[in-house]
């Protein structure tokens, strides 16, 4: 306030700009309430400056209504609007100075090159950018939490599955199990309710200095951009969205804006998705961490006495937040029941994990719900790895289940777990074992039917790592059909027992296009560095 320069109101002369600046963008209503409110700061600092406050809205409102005119109009319409309430409200003296500052003001903005304030568009109520903004927010938040929910239902309609059978629960012995089984559900949809609640909090978190920072880089690139929303820069979780205008048909956004991200943060980042608006003049681009590795896997099954139905079941899944789940469930018995209750066990695991449950939450729900679901003993073992594609840091379960094996090149890990089967006792305790595989592992899991084949002749175990160890390929599909044609082999041609071989090959993600370098562009976080256990061990594969 109260700066000026040969005579002129810099004050004046500013808020002049600010309101043609604001009709151009947001036309008549934005302007005309962006005018008063600036009249009403200057009448409080200075009673005799009240008259500027009709002044400034008035040529706010009418520079806004032509606001999609040719320039010439829109300053037509601003200096009338200056000139009509100036001469009525103001000495003749204080008038002309006022409108010659208009004037001034005028001249500034007409040398305003255009891509300076048209960058200001998405931040202004009433464009159509800004509109599309809070459209595009409103929309993730929508999907999020549609897809959360969805993902929960589906846990739900397995449950309802799994209870049909228990119909007279009133006279069942484990009506404590059932409170159990209501607790851990609630206990776990409050954690996906809580993972909900913080990403919907991080929609709306403050990352302006690695927006300028990434959008400087971006120009550096030749390319415009007219605004950045970074989301999460969480490693293995970012979520930027980019709006761009007039979009070309060149893919910009995958062949240099992704790739020159990836080298900012040090991670691989791709592009998601790129909705473009009905008439093509622009489009909202989400970029998102791309994973670092893939799961490659290979089955090979075979039933008792050569029957189709098999009594174990496994599954090999992406379940979301760049976590992949591979299972393998042996049930009791053999044929079309045991079918069912592995099948069921599998199945209900996966839908937990995607619907965001804790692994040791998932495990627990099962055994519930296996423990009532019909009145006779039925129970099935589980061998469970939640693999980090970012990270290869695997979460281990074993419940009731051989031994499953790790093997790196010519090297063959034992990983033995000590839990009782699943839906045998109400209340277990899982137990998880933490590792971290290297590009080109293999993880196999076997059912007890492998173990029986061979367990006449000599130590299971002590066979299958001899088998790993001294077979070359490292295909996974290869790696089970020869670990259950030597079993089968070893049997004398005899399946006796339901035989399944699961193996998951971890390998490393190849992007679309390479990261782009930018001469002393400084990084927005560093890359963490290897895990390590606490002995300097990569993997940590001692023995449960």
């Amino acid at each position: 306030m109260d700066l000026t320069y040969h005579g002129i109101s810099l004050e004046v002369l500013s808020a002049f700009y600010v309101i043609l600046l604001t009709a151009s963008l947001a036309g008549a209503g934005v302007a005309g309430a962006v005018g008063l409110i600036i009249g009403v700061i200057f009448a409080l600092n200075q009673v005799q400056d009240a008259a500027l406050i009709s002044v400034f809205g008035l040529c706010g409102v009418l520079a806004g209504m032509v606001k999609d005119s040719r320039r010439i109009v829109i300053f037509g319409a601003f200096l009338l609007g200056v000139s009509a309430l100036a001469f009525y409200f103001m000495p003749m003296q204080s008038a002309i100075h006022t409108i010659f500052t208009s004037l001034l003001a005028i001249i500034v903005f007409a040398i305003t090159p255009r891509r300076a304030w048209h960058r200001l568009l998405p931040y202004v109520p009433g464009t159509v950018e800004h509109e599309q903004n809070a459209q595009a927010f409103s929309r993730k938040i929508r999907e999020l939490m549609s897809s959360r929910m969805e993902a929960v239902s589906h846990v739900f309609e397995e449950l309802a599955y799994a209870f049909h059978d228990a119909s007279a629960l009133t006279q069942h012995p484990g009506l404590a199990n059932s409170r159990q089984l209501i607790a851990s559900q609630l206990g776990g949809v409050a954690t996906i309710l809580d993972d909900l609640s913080q990403e919907v909090r991080r929609e709306t978190g403050l990352n302006h200095q690695h927006e300028v920072q990434i959008m400087a880089a971006i120009s550096r690139l030749g390319l415009e951009m007219q605004a950045i929303d970074i989301v999460s820069l969480e490693e293995g979780n970012v979520l930027i969205r980019i709006f761009q205008l007039e979009p070309s048909e060149q893919d910009e956004c995958k062949k240099l804006v992704a790739p020159l991200l990836s080298d900012i943060l040090g991670e691989t980042i791709g592009v998601r998705s790129m909705e473009k608006s009905p008439d093509g003049t622009c489009q909202l681009v989400t970029l998102v961490s791309a994973r670092s590795y893939d799961v490659v896997y290979g089955v090979a099954c075979a039933a008792k006495d050569g029957t189709v139905k098999s009594g174990d079941s496994y599954c090999a899944t992406d379940v979301g937040d760049g976590r992949y789940a591979i299972a393998i469930s042996d049930g009791m018995g053999n044929g079309e029941e045991a079918s069912r209750e592995s099948g069921a066990a599998v199945t209900l695991i996966a839908q937990l994990l995607k619907a965001g449950f804790d692994e040791q939450v998932a495990i627990k729900t099962v055994n519930s719900a296996l423990v009532l679901r019909s009145e006779k003993e039925m129970y099935t073992t589980l061998d469970l790895a939640v693999i980090n594609l970012y990270t290869l840091h695997v979460e281990l379960l074993k419940i009731g289940s051989v031994t499953s094996f790790i093997k790196e090149g010519r090297n063959v890990f034992a990983i033995r777990g000590e839990n009782v089967p699943i839906g045998i006792l109400a209340d277990i305790d899982v137990q998880t074992k933490a590792i971290t595989l290297a590009e080109n592992d293999i993880v196999i899991f076997v059912s007890d039917g492998i173990f029986d084949a061979v367990a006449f002749r000599e130590d299971p175990e002590i066979w299958i790592k001899r088998q790993l160890e001294r077979y070359e390929s490292v295909d996974p599909q290869m790696v089970a059909d020869f670990l259950l044609e030597a079993a089968v082999r070893v049997a004398g041609g005899k399946i006796n027992d339901d035989m399944t071989v699961l193996c998951a090959k971890m390998v490393r993600h190849q992007p679309q296009w390479s990261t782009i370098r930018l001469p002393n562009m400084p990084r927005v976080r560093r890359k963490k560095s290897s895990r390590m256990n606490k002995n300097g061990d990569r993997r940590g594969l001692v023995t449960m």
